[in-house]
């Protein structure tokens, strides 16, 4: 009596061996099967023949027809050319150490080169009145070559004579 092997992967594997849909085994078969089949027009009574010779069933257990192979067929092709668009799109191309990302020569090394700084503004003693504020403003902004574009005078909150309302000097008394 022949021992067979213990452990989860030897149960997985012993599943695997009784598994005879067409799907899964096409898709392991894929390559060999573009070659044999092409890639035009599909006559399918020999493929056919071959599947039941090797026992494959559709995914129910029930024997194949041509709709059935031809439509896993189609299924099959789209699975594996997603599946390796995306695997290309991963992998980087050559010359590349990522994905768009490519490795360039080091040329000469750079030049270090100094910014002019600008003068700084004229020290200003401190301040003691408005007038000199104003000026010291003026100054600095002169210095950094700056223009003051006035401001709008801001309107009163109380309205003017002439807007308001007259009282009645007879309600008053």
């Amino acid at each position: 009596m022949v021992r067979q092997p213990q452990g989860i992967a030897a149960a997985f594997a012993r599943a695997r061996a009784g598994d005879r849909r067409l799907a899964p085994w096409m898709m392991q078969h894929h390559d060999e099967l573009l070659r044999e089949l092409g890639t035009g027009r599909i006559e399918w009574a020999t493929p056919l023949a071959v599947f039941s010779k090797i026992g494959l069933t559709d995914d129910h257990g029930q024997s194949l027809n041509r709709d059935t192979a031809s439509r896993t067929w189609r299924r099959v092709r789209t699975a594996v050319a997603v599946a390796r668009q995306a695997e290309a799109g991963i992998a980087p191309r050559t010359g590349e150490l990522v994905r768009g990302v490519r490795l360039v020569a080091p040329s000469a090394p750079p030049v270090m080169c100094t910014v002019p700084v600008p003068p700084s503004p004229v020290a200003v003693p401190p301040i003691n009145g408005v007038d000199e504020a104003t000026e010291r403003i003026r100054t600095v902004l002169n210095a950094m070559g700056a223009a003051r574009v006035p401001l709008p005078r801001q309107p009163s909150r109380i309205p003017p004579a002439d807007a308001r309302p007259a009282r009645d000097r007879t309600s008053e008394t």
